[in-house]
């Protein structure tokens, strides 16, 4: 079965119950402990869960008014506003199938879908995919994130002040007097059996001790029945990828895990990927994907988060992934891929409110690298993917925002300013597209 009819088979069970209907809704659950915040997976925006609630009871961590009154839409064929995303990609065109299919094709459906009869807006409902954030501890600055998942962009915005149109945050709360992690340790006991997916997330999760702590708890019990996933940005001092290394080796050696995926973020090499994820070391970067494909029993995925400052730059990063991949073919059976994703906040970096001219750079450039699919190495779900972004990329063709070029335009020179870097040299065909115009400022000084 391709991939395509596995994830049309997935939509038309979903189009059974409901034309909206995602089962993510009531299995997958995405937490912030550092924010107090969480949501049925990364497109919709965090939402605060109650307090008074989960000192009642921990699962309301996961079954939040919020997220009721949602299914309860969903139910009934209606959209979700929080879900805007899925919903764009719906719209441009029946052939597009959106992460509504492909989350809910991620579960076993048919189990789940039982659960839900007999509890349709799921109050009582244990996730089984879980992804958690313990803490925005993180060492980078990436273009699209922000203090709220981010250290070191907080101490940054304490000396700058927060900048101009770009989405503000809320506050975080220490480890030592966080409720809400204290109530998923009080939690974790009674999900960790039922879970299908345990995805640690940050901040940078290989710097937050609570990751360790649960990974160390893991190899210390019984096997769990799930797939483990780290995020990382792999770009941490090799002292603590060692000590991450040694327990990823001893829980495959263990058999305490069913897998283990790492996944990390690029969409760009060189220059452009140091000015779009500051801080960040290429040469360990790399490196360390070189040493997880090593181990040979990790899968490696990397996310692109595919913004209007790759334009250009996406074929190269797509190259140089390809030649490692062709490396590591002999080497082992552990999957490596890329998996792109469409930004959709801040609106300035988001390629769908640009020119039709933009837009025509990242589709050919997106033609390019599907006409190159076999040299690049790509897999069957790397082109699938590949399609359905640039079908969504050309659906909008008709529609542009001009507000988002000075806010770009602002916010480089800001970054520029901050970080003492300059865009011009560094996104200079963007720019060029853009207008010569950069205004006060211009030449990046």
């Amino acid at each position: 079965m391709s991939i395509s009819e596995y994830f049309n088979k997935t939509k038309i069970k979903l189009d059974k119950i409901s034309p909206s209907f995602c089962l993510a809704k009531w299995t997958h659950l995405g937490l912030h402990l550092h924010s107090g915040e969480g949501h049925s997976c990364h497109h919709p925006s965090p939402q605060p869960i109650p307090l008074d609630k989960i000192l009642e009871n921990p699962g309301a961590l996961h079954n939040t008014p919020q997220k009721i009154e949602a299914r309860s839409e969903m139910l009934k064929g209606l959209r979700p506003k929080e879900c805007r995303y899925c919903w764009t990609m719906e719209d441009s065109g029946p052939q597009v199938l959106s992460d509504r299919i492909v989350k809910s094709s991620n579960i076993d459906f048919d189990t789940e879908i039982e659960k839900l009869k007999l509890n349709p807006e799921g109050q009582f409902f244990k996730p089984k995919y879980l992804e958690v954030g313990f803490s925005n501890l993180c060492n980078l600055k990436c273009i699209y994130c922000g203090p709220h998942f981010s250290t070191s962009w907080a101490r940054e915005q304490e000396n700058f002040g927060p900048m101009k149109d770009y989405p503000q945050t809320s506050s975080t709360i220490g480890d030592a007097d966080n409720p809400y992690l204290t109530a998923f340790f009080r939690w974790w006991p009674e999900i960790k059996t039922n879970l299908q997916v345990l995805r640690l997330t940050g901040g940078e999760p290989l710097l937050a001790d609570a990751v360790i702590q649960i990974l160390q708890d893991i190899l210390d019990g019984p096997k769990l029945e799930l797939k483990l996933i780290i995020n990382s940005n792999l770009s941490i001092p090799d002292k603590r990828m060692d000590a991450v290394v040694a327990l990823l080796s001893a829980l495959h050696s263990k058999n305490k895990v069913n897998s283990i995926q790492i996944i990390s973020s690029m969409e760009s090499t060189a220059e452009v990927s140091e000015y779009m994820r500051f801080g960040i070391n290429n040469e360990v970067f790399w490196r360390n994907i070189i040493r997880i494909q090593d181990l040979g029993f990790c899968d490696l995925s990397i996310t692109a988060t595919i913004n209007v400052l790759c334009l250009g730059a996406l074929f190269e990063f797509y190259e140089k992934v390809g030649s490692l991949k062709k490396e590591s073919d002999s080497k082992n059976g552990a999957k490596f891929y890329i998996d792109p994703t469409l930004l959709k906040e801040p609106d300035f970096l988001n390629v769908l409110y640009f020119s039709n001219e933009i837009k025509e750079v990242f589709i050919s450039e997106l033609v390019r690298i599907l006409e190159q699919a076999k040299n690049l190495k790509l897999n069957e779900y790397e082109v699938f993917r590949l399609n359905a972004l640039r079908k969504v990329i050309e659906a909008s063709q008709k529609s542009t925002n001009p507000d988002v070029i000075p806010k770009l335009k602002n916010f480089l020179l800001e970054i520029d300013k901050r970080r003492k870097l300059n865009h011009v040299n560094t996104f200079g065909r963007l720019v060029s597209l853009l207008g010569r115009d950069q205004g006060p400022g211009s030449s990046g000084k």
